[in-house]
């Protein structure tokens, strides 16, 4: 009996590949969980086990129909060893990915929970990964399916860089502004930002080649936003302060002029002079009970501050000023609203309670008068 030395090596090593790609399968999922770390990772793990079935399989039907036929050409096989090509590209990318970006990445504190943020120079790595893997897996799949003959008489790899070069218009800008935005470093994952003409303020979920992912903070869900356009707003970047008084905030009060009712000048001042101490004994008390209360998350080392900004027909409008504690560094969209929407409407709670205690009307009232005056008139003349 005659035994093909080639033949047997050959299977062996067919034999080697299927039996890794069992191993692999059984341990996929501390493999995929230890390379995405601190992320969702349920997409990767039924992707990794798909991969390595659809390799088994198609091996095992490939040799199971060369055993029948010897004009079979391997076609599963090759598309097989193809296809677990591209993907242990794909995997080495993201792995290698990972431990750039531990070595030359940022570490921030993300929700008690330490994250490795990408920057300029892990970025810039990996681009360069994404050269050479790509390379690498493509002259592997030529070699796979045996055409290198014919991509030497076509001329194939001079056609895909005259198409890049045609169409780097579409798809340079985005890679581009991403390396801008990151080489800036004016946002980074975990910040709240607000941009130009939306009236919402967003959470920066992630910074990718081509997009960026943000939380909307008011209604609770995400946007996608490509980084061509995301770098042509405005971009307010709340979580990066000026200095440690705050984030600065203001609200307006319309509150009523003072009944002044005395004809002598002395009087009229002493009337005036009250009006203005129940004024600021309005905004004290808000002061105090605001730092006083836990989930009011004002900064309690700057004192409010408040001064008349406007004098109007029927009411002297006062700017109240106060500034909030550091935004903490979380993609929990709950923890930005306590922090923007709640305070607020507390300090708007106490200004109010304060204002009926001391006899002070937020609610203009030479306007409601002269409304029911108005209206009284319209019911005389009915």
């Amino acid at each position: 009996m005659n035994f093909d030395i080639s033949m047997i090596a050959i299977d062996a090593v067919h034999l080697t590949v299927v039996l890794i790609n069992v191993i692999l399968l059984i341990f996929s999922r501390k493999i995929v969980s230890y390379f995405h770390m601190g992320t969702g990772n349920g997409f990767q793990l039924m992707l990794f086990r798909l991969v390595n079935v659809l390799f088994i399989l198609s091996q095992l039907t490939d040799y199971a129909i060369s055993l029948f036929t010897s004009d079979y050409k391997n076609a599963l096989g090759s598309l097989g060893y193809t296809l677990l090509t591209v993907y242990l590209g794909a995997f080495t990318f993201s792995m290698l990915s990972y431990m750039v970006r531990r070595k030359f990445g940022r570490e921030k504190e993300i929700d008690d929970r330490t994250h490795y943020l990408d920057t300029y120079n892990s970025r810039l790595i990996d681009i360069f990964l994404i050269i050479i893997i790509g390379a690498v897996v493509f002259y592997v799949v030529i070699n796979i399916w045996g055409v290198t003959s014919l991509l030497e008489t076509t001329g194939f790899i001079g056609i895909l860089i005259a198409f890049l070069a045609l169409t780097h218009s579409i798809w340079a800008p985005d890679p581009y502004y991403c390396m801008v935005i990151l080489g800036s470093e004016m946002i980074e994952d975990g910040d709240t930002i607000k941009l130009d003409n939306q009236p919402h303020e967003y959470i920066i979920a992630r910074v990718t080649f081509i997009y960026t992912i943000l939380y909307d903070i008011q209604n609770n869900y995400r946007v996608m936003i490509r980084n061509s356009k995301l770098i042509e707003s405005r971009i307010e970047n709340l979580s990066k302060r000026t200095s440690y008084d705050g984030l600065r905030y203001t609200i307006r009060y319309k509150i009523g002029y003072a009944d002044v009712t005395s004809n002598v000048p002395e009087g009229r001042k002493k009337e005036l002079s009250d009006y203005f101490r129940r004024i600021e004994a309005m905004f004290t008390a808000a002061q105090e009970r605001a730092a006083a209360d836990p989930k009011c998350l004002t900064n309690a080392n700057i004192p409010f501050e408040w001064l008349i900004d406007n004098t109007g027909d029927y009411a002297i409008e006062y700017t109240l000023i106060y500034y909030l504690d550091a935004l903490p560094n979380t993609k929990l969209t709950k923890t930005i609203r306590t922090y923007l929407y709640h305070t607020r409407a507390r300090i708007n709670r106490y200004v109010y309670e304060a204002s009926v205690e001391q006899g002070l009307s937020l609610s203009t009232p030479d306007l409601l008068s002269l409304n029911a005056s108005l209206d009284g008139n319209n019911l005389l003349s009915a």
